[in-house]
């Protein structure tokens, strides 16, 4: 992704879509941008899958139907999510809070 300004995309994606945006160089995370403040990101649950996502644009859909998706260009990656179509369930967030290892208070 020669000449692309990734920080200023990445930013700009997730102001205007709320949803959190993210670029990888490699396995190492180079920028975040977020309009909300998570205790842990969970796409780290799911990265296994989003890695061998071999297209150059391509999603994942998790088991609770939160939905990645990816656009990567070598060894660069940018991603984006969890987002849904229907609102999660509190149960399904506390689930993924748990498996994220967020502390119950938070």
């Amino acid at each position: 992704m020669k000449n692309v300004n990734l920080p200023y995309l990445c930013k700009t994606l997730a102001n205007l879509s709320g949803i959190p945006t993210r670029v990888y160089n490699g396995e190492k995370l180079t920028f975040y941008a977020s309009v909300v403040s998570l205790p842990k990101d969970p796409m780290i649950l799911f990265k296994n899958e989003l890695w061998a996502i071999e297209n150059h644009i391509g999603y994942y859909i998790t088991p609770d139907f939160y939905l990645y998706g990816l656009v990567r260009s070598g060894n660069v990656r940018l991603i984006v999510g969890p987002t849904a179509q229907i609102t999660a369930s509190e149960q399904s967030r506390h689930e993924l809070a748990f498996l994220c290892d967020v502390p119950k208070e938070d």
